[in-house]
């Protein structure tokens, strides 16, 4: 057989590659240009041609990528690399184990199977089953760190992300720290001067010295300590954050700078707070 050119207007003497367009329709399905070119030993540019000849349209490289790893990707589990003993790690760091009668079993193949180590682990620890529209979070952000100490269960996905999971993390600092020490207000050194719970100092000359009686008097002292140990000086509207939620403690490993005030509610902080529980931790011994 013999292609017509359409450009010259005549009979070229190449052959063409001879296929029906419902064939090349299911090849082209399942299987790439150049897949189909090598199992039929002609040359891409002959299947390119067929599929134009036939008015199939072609997909771009990138849906070519998506539909060859929809294809020839396994979704069972148990063919995952990390697939061990009944368990494996879904690739978003989360573990999933195998345990079909459980409620909150995610299905596979149309039949529930698997479900989260975390939340097994979290029931078995509190000895109660995990409610519906709670959440269970990892308190220093490993996803696979499913030790039950680690985990702590919220109520929806929205105190999971607000100040609610900040005050969890920060409960957990103090936890694992030793030398933080939650003072009664009646048992305070009375050598110090509070204001609304921080220690302030009496240094006038600093630049951000508060005003009292008209007169610049006062300075907090977690301000003092960051700037000594940092040396270097706070910047104005920046905010220092006492890492365990305790506003006395002003040792400076517990305290980090933040920029603005802004970030003092947002992940920022969140994220801080997960690092220095995993610096506890390491001194603690965990892995």
């Amino acid at each position: 057989m013999t292609a017509y050119s359409k450009k010259y207007g005549r009979v070229c003497g190449r052959k063409a590659w001879v296929i029906s367009k419902q064939e090349l329709a299911k090849l082209y399905s399942s299987k790439s240009i150049t897949q189909i070119a090598k199992e039929y030993s002609v040359s891409t540019a002959s299947v390119w041609k067929a599929l134009q000849r036939h008015y199939i349209v072609i997909r771009s490289k990138s849906d070519g990528l998506k539909n060859n790893w929809e294809l020839h990707r396994s979704h069972k589990p148990e063919d995952q690399p990390n697939y061990k003993n009944g368990s494996f790690n879904d690739g978003k760091g989360y573990i999933r184990v195998l345990c079909p009668n459980h409620p909150h079993a995610i299905k596979y193949n149309g039949k529930p199977k698997y479900v989260l180590e975390h939340v097994l682990v979290w029931e078995k620890a509190n000895n109660k089953p995990l409610l519906k529209g709670y959440i269970i979070h990892h308190l220093n952000g490993v996803r696979s760190d499913n030790r039950p100490e680690n985990l702590v269960a919220v109520s929806s996905k929205k105190d999971h992300s607000t100040w609610t999971l900040t005050s969890l993390l920060e409960k957990r600092v103090r936890e694992l720290d030793p030398n933080a020490k939650l003072l009664d207000f009646k048992k305070r050194n009375t050598d110090k001067v509070y204001c609304q719970g921080y220690v302030i100092v009496s240094n006038p000359q600093h630049h951000r010295a508060m005003v009292s009686g008209g007169k610049k008097r006062y300075v907090l002292e977690h301000i003092l300590n960051w700037e000594k140990a940092n040396n270097a000086i706070a910047p104005k509207g920046s905010i220092i954050h006492h890492l365990n939620g305790i506003k006395d403690d002003n040792r400076p490993e517990n305290l980090t700078l933040l920029p603005s005030r802004h970030e003092h509610d947002t992940g920022t902080i969140i994220k801080l707070l997960r690092n220095r529980i995993i610096e506890l931790e390491k001194v603690r011994g965990y892995n």
